[in-house]
């Protein structure tokens, strides 16, 4: 199943949880890809498609480490949630410790 069909799954499941934080997260998710989709002008492949996950984990990284520095334990707690998410679509050997 593409990773784009397992996001859209995983959205509607969270969606139905109410759960806010995966519900956001996927939906930032499939916008990314559709976007890097229609910037290329054609389907993704799935290494891009995981390069895309993994820029996405690595932002968050890099936001953690801000807000940590700016006191701002809350939102790097956010960011941390969405990281576990995100993960969720990594390949095992890909995901990002």
């Amino acid at each position: 199943m593409p990773l784009n069909d397992d996001i859209q799954a995983a959205l509607k499941t969270a969606m139905l949880a109410k759960d806010a934080i995966a519900r956001d997260t996927l939906r930032m998710l499939k916008s990314e890809l559709g976007a890097e989709e229609a910037r290329q002008g054609r389907k993704l492949t799935e290494p891009e498609e995981v390069q895309i996950l993994k820029r996405a984990v690595k932002s968050r990284r890099d936001s953690i480490t801000s807000y940590r520095e700016g006191g701002r334990e809350d939102a790097a707690e956010q960011e941390e949630l969405e990281i576990k998410v995100i993960e969720n679509f990594l390949p095992k050997q890909e995901r990002i410790f």
